[in-house]
């Protein structure tokens, strides 16, 4: 995890190192260099989520954007005479990504109007659930360990519109990416083949992008599994402008 953290911020780190890929306005403009916001589209994926974004200014039409927050993977109940309970779970987000607001399709300065530019995140869970099951007639109880991580690089398009020079609403239309979907999966008991393969489909039906990726086939209810896949994103967040005019 550590790892992939500190690959994290040095891509971002070499994407504002990097040569400018849209002509730059010299130009003074007076905005509000800073905004703080908040992931609305995030709820709607996770059973938990709380997730804060950063965004600077660096020159008048590009700006570095940060974000990290709590989130949590979807509750699940499990399906027919499978039952779950949740004993324990957590996670957190971390991600960046590098913003170039287009001139030539924008009448303000960043952070208004449209944009294009590489980002990079990771979504990292672990739970601790109970596994009751009846499929046999017999009660079997066991506990079931995950840790399931997704880290993603892409390239994304959106559009953000400030109000007043305070008010901020960020909208990713498309973010195309290469995603690395890691699942390790331990389950303790003594459950059969099918009702093995009933929890993996759960798991994998309860989370809206994992379910088109993965097949339950492919996963191991007792081991790792790791795959690089297409994945996207698309995101709304509500944010404030702050700081002095520059």
């Amino acid at each position: 995890m550590g790892n992939r953290i500190i690959f994290l911020v040095c891509l971002i780190l070499g994407m504002a190192l990097s040569r400018q890929l849209v002509a730059q306005d010299s130009t003074a403009f007076k905005s509000r260099p800073n905004i703080f916001k908040i992931n609305l589209s995030s709820r709607a994926l996770y059973s938990d989520s709380y997730i804060f974004s950063y965004e600077r200014v660096l020159k008048p039409h590009e700006t570095l954007s940060v974000s990290a927050g709590y989130v949590t993977f979807p509750v699940f109940t499990a399906l027919g005479t499978i039952k779950a309970s949740s004993t324990s779970q957590s996670g957190f987000m971390a991600g960046a990504d590098y913003r170039f607001y287009l001139k030539k399709e924008n009448k303000y300065a960043a952070p208004h109007g449209v944009f294009i530019g590489p980002y990079a995140s990771y979504y990292g869970f672990s739970n601790d659930r109970i596994i009751t099951s009846d499929l046999t007639g017999v009660t079997t109880q066991g506990n079931l360990h995950s840790d399931i991580s997704f880290t993603s690089v892409g390239f994304q398009i959106g559009y953000q519109f400030v109000l007043n020079n305070r008010w901020a609403f960020d909208f990713i239309f498309m973010g195309p990416s290469v995603t690395n979907y890691n699942l390790n999966l331990k389950l303790n008991g003594n459950f059969n083949l099918d009702e093995q393969s009933e929890i993996v489909q759960d798991i994998i039906s309860k989370f809206p992008l994992l379910n088109q990726i993965l097949d339950a086939k492919e996963v191991n209810i007792n081991g790792r599994t790791n795959t690089w896949k297409a994945g996207y994103r698309y995101t709304i967040h509500v944010g404030y402008k702050f700081g002095r005019k520059k």
